[in-house]
């Protein structure tokens, strides 16, 4: 059901942020630091979704990580140099 979902797309936002690199945490990285954030804030709203029954804190998450695959596919796009591509996120399913 949905409780499920929203567990499962906890467990998501978990696994997203325990992937980010400790050294960049620790080197103070801007983008590892802003990714962090976002994907604390996003487990939080979600586990308040899930206690209180509120779909305007789901929505929030699915604009916040559809953002999110958004600006990684335009980096892609952008990314003329010939280097290293990042590796973009995983599509994030937050709903069942």
């Amino acid at each position: 059901g949905k409780g499920n979902a929203l567990i499962r797309a906890q467990d998501i936002i978990l696994e997203l942020l325990y992937a980010l690199d400790q050294g960049s945490l620790d080197q103070g990285a801007e983008l590892a630091l802003n990714l962090r954030r976002l994907y604390l804030y996003s487990y939080r709203r979600l586990v308040h979704a899930n206690v209180h029954m509120d779909t305007e804190a789901v929505e929030e998450v699915i604009k916040l990580m559809q953002n999110l695959l958004q600006a990684w596919e335009q980096v892609i796009l952008n990314d003329g140099s010939g280097g290293a591509n990042p590796a973009p996120p995983s599509r994030v399913v937050l709903t069942g």
